[in-house]
Parts: structure tokens; C-alpha cells; sequence
């Protein structure tokens, strides 16, 4: 899928874990993913500074640090949940574009849906609320809901994020 470009408002880097002991000496952005990368994260901060991009449970961790904030949610609205991000989190908060493409059977109390194996085109109906397109089956007593991004749900996304004041946004490269 591709992410487009929103003008004014920056991609950060993403330096994969292996590499981050030679790249601290740039600035650049740090994306830690893992709780094995913990040893790495003070001296990280101290050489990197604002540039380090940590995930939102480590928030309050590392006051310095911007905090990334998922483009992926299931339910409530988006737009709430980046404006409950910049209240935790204020003038520090990064949007994780991670595209959805989810099913989750019905009833679904866990919220928890299955990775959609390869992307859906057909046509949807938006829910402004999550910012993102979904369709629906019935099959004899089951049914399922189905939410997916586009190229255009997910500019949507970028362009509120930039508007409530985000820093900017990432888009890792998770095969590294």
C-alpha cells in the first residue's frame, strides 16, 4: 500500500535495532519496538534526545521522548483517541501508521480481530468515526465485520493527525 505524502508534516526515519549502536551518532529517529531493547533505551535518550520514538506504554518513561500513537484502532473514534494522546502526551506524539485490514467474527467480545491476508479493494462503507472503510457478511449464524485502510483513509488519518498538532508520523519497515 502506499502512504502518501502530506505536506508539512514530517516522516520521521526509522533505524532498524541491529543498526542502532552505529546511527546513534546522527540524529535521526529511533523506533524501539522491543522490551529487549530496555538496556539500550537510557543511553539511547541521552545521545538522541527528542528524536527517540518510543512506544506509547514507555510514555511516561522517558518524558523526552516522542510517543508513538497507533493509526490502527477497532472501535471508539479516532479522533478522540489522537486528542486523548496529545492531552497524556503533549507536543510529543507520533502517528504509527499501521494500515487495517482485520476481520472480527460476530459477536466479538474480545475486540481482538485476524489479519486480513491480502488487502481489500472492493468497496466499503466509511466509518467516520474510525477513519476507515468496513463491510459486513452474514453466514447461516455467524457473521463477521471486516475493517480496512486505503490510500485515502489513511491520508485522512495523516492529515488529522498533522491538524491536532502531531509531530509527525512513521511508517517502520517491521521486516527488520
Amino acid at each position: 500500500m502506499v502512504i502518501p505524502e502530506i505536506l508539512d508534516f514530517p516522516q520521521a526515519a526509522v533505524i532498524p535495532q541491529p543498526q542502532l549502536p552505529l546511527r546513534l551518532l546522527r540524529p535521526t529517529a529511533v523506533l524501539l519496538r522491543e522490551k529487549s531493547s530496555y538496556p539500550l533505551l537510557l543511553e539511547t535518550a541521552l545521545l538522541s534526545g527528542p528524536q527517540l520514538l518510543v512506544p506509547e506504554c514507555w510514555r511516561d518513561l522517558l518524558p523526552q521522548a516522542g510517543v508513538l500513537i497507533s493509526s490502527a484502532i477497532s472501535g471508539g473514534s479516532f479522533r478522540r483517541r489522537l486528542e486523548d494522546a496529545l492531552l497524556a502526551a503533549p507536543k510529543r506524539c507520533w502517528l504509527l501508521v499501521e494500515p487495517v485490514s482485520m476481520v472480527f467474527p460476530l459477536p466479538c467480545p474480545t475486540g481482538c480481530g485476524q489479519p486480513v491476508s491480502q488487502p481489500l479493494t472492493h468497496n466499503g462503507f466509511y466509518s467516520d468515526a474510525l477513519c476507515c472503510y468496513y463491510t459486513h457478511s452474514a453466514e447461516a449464524e455467524t457473521g463477521s465485520f471486516t475493517l480496512f485502510d486505503t490510500e485515502d483513509t489513511l491520508r485522512r488519518k495523516l492529515e488529522l493527525a498533522r491538524d491536532l498538532g502531531f509531530c509527525g508520523w512513521v511508517f517502520p519497515d517491521l521486516s527488520c
